[in-house]
């Protein structure tokens, strides 16, 4: 006689897809008016952190934030300081041929950049930094699967630095704002390298394009806000991002 079994999950595929699935740990955020902002503190030398278990940037604003000692620091420095998710869409913060660079590919299909350059720094304690801002009352975009639109800025030193810098890959549309994919990533969080699919066309024929030697990174800060609204925990526009990236 043949077995027969019952399944273990029976849930739609968008809520399986994009649900809150139960997870060994506290919720990310908490209904409490008081809790609006949460940070969370990485160091180099980490394994890759599971998505569900990452920071949750999507549709919010958000903060990356890394400490350097800069004070050895000699030659040509490159490296990557935080990486997160894979090649159908990631975003990533590093340093490349002299500038500070952050790029959000967005589902694989466009590669926003910001960079600006990176002075000569000597001193151990420096603060390299990426914030992006969304754009205050939008209307989600249906032409671009509800993404989320804003600003993105660099700070060096808590420098505002890309006051005039030109978004590389923008989007017609918005030639001065980044987008951001609705949905999740669908791969790892890591700090101080990128050993999947890269997150940039700059160093994807570096294959140890890792944490650079010289100078020492300390540490990264991911800050995010609980702004994003019912429909960044909605199953139905999760899926939707997801089916826009594969």
């Amino acid at each position: 006689m043949a077995k027969q079994y019952m399944p273990l999950e029976d849930c739609s595929g968008s809520a399986v897809l994009g649900g809150e699935i139960p997870q060994l740990r506290p919720p990310a955020f908490s209904d409490a008016p008081k809790y609006t902002t949460f940070s969370y503190t990485y160091y180099p030398g980490v394994s890759e952190i599971y998505e569900a278990v990452a920071p949750n940037i999507s549709t919010r604003f958000y903060a990356i934030e890394a400490a350097i000692d800069f004070s050895k620091a000699k030659g040509d420095l490159q490296a990557v300081l935080m990486a997160h998710g894979g090649y159908f869409g990631e975003h990533g913060f590093y340093i490349y041929q002299g500038k500070l660079c952050y790029v959000y590919n967005w589902l694989g299909q466009q590669q926003q950049k910001i960079t600006c350059p990176l002075p000569n720094l000597a001193d151990e304690e420096n603060t390299l930094k990426v914030v992006f801002n969304k754009k205050p009352n939008q209307q989600p975009d249906s032409k671009f699967g509800g993404s989320t639109i804003g600003e993105v800025q660099l700070y060096i030193n808590d420098i505002k630095q890309n006051t005039n810098s030109t978004i590389e890959e923008a989007f017609p549309e918005y030639p001065d704002q980044f987008l951001t994919q609705p949905g999740k990533f669908g791969a790892g969080f890591n700090i101080g390298r990128d050993p999947g699919q890269p997150v940039s066309s700059d160093y994807e024929h570096e294959f140890e394009f890792f944490e650079f030697e010289g100078a020492k990174l300390k540490k990264v800060i991911v800050t995010i806000k609980n702004d994003a609204g019912a429909g960044a925990i909605d199953p139905e526009t999760e899926l939707i991002g997801m089916l826009w990236r594969d």
